[in-house]
């Protein structure tokens, strides 16, 4: 089955509406978050080596807990929330890995791939969980090396993971 880019935005049209709720008429709310295309390069990555190990590609994309919206779309959430859109912007801002270690940044912000992998091999082997562990580990791997060749500069051998920041300023209106 092939994925589909649908995806049901009632809960983000929730929760923006019960920022709405908590402003007063007039008030501003402003955030910035991931946009559509952050970490692409890492995300790629955790599911083509989830989708390697034999995960199914719908779970293998389910198990990604993160949602990256363009800015049409979260205008439209925004908006269906109750909200003007005063601003919306992405901007790509390359960000330097810290201690330049992907395979740490991989274990911390890839966790919810990893406990997939883990409970699918073990699933599979119905053994000690050991396989598991070690397939958790072969995939932080490959995935670093995966995104070795992207990621790191060649002049001093720092690592830039490419963030792409979601920024807007909304607001409730006045008669609301």
């Amino acid at each position: 089955m092939p994925y589909s880019a649908t995806r049901d935005i009632t809960p983000l049209v929730n929760f923006f509406r019960a920022c709405y709720d908590l402003l007063a008429p007039g008030g501003t709310f402003v955030s910035e978050s991931g946009a559509q295309g952050n970490v692409a390069e890492i995300h790629t990555a955790l599911i083509s080596a989830l989708i390697h190990r034999g995960v199914p590609p719908t779970e293998a994309w389910a198990a990604s807990p993160w949602l990256f919206p363009s800015t049409g779309l979260m205008s439209t959430v925004l908006t269906r929330a109750g909200f003007v859109v005063d601003h919306i912007e992405a901007e790509y801002r390359p960000t330097e890995a810290m201690e330049a270690d992907i395979k740490s940044w991989v274990r911390l912000f890839g966790a919810p791939f990893l406990n997939k992998i883990e409970e699918f091999v073990n699933a599979m082997d119905g053994g000690n969980g050991e396989k598991g562990k070690q397939a958790r580990e072969d995939v932080v791997r490959e995935v670093a090396e995966a995104v070795e060749g992207i990621g790191r500069r060649p002049e001093d051998g720092g690592f830039v993971i490419g963030y792409v920041r979601l920024r807007f300023q909304a607001r409730k209106p006045e008669e609301a």
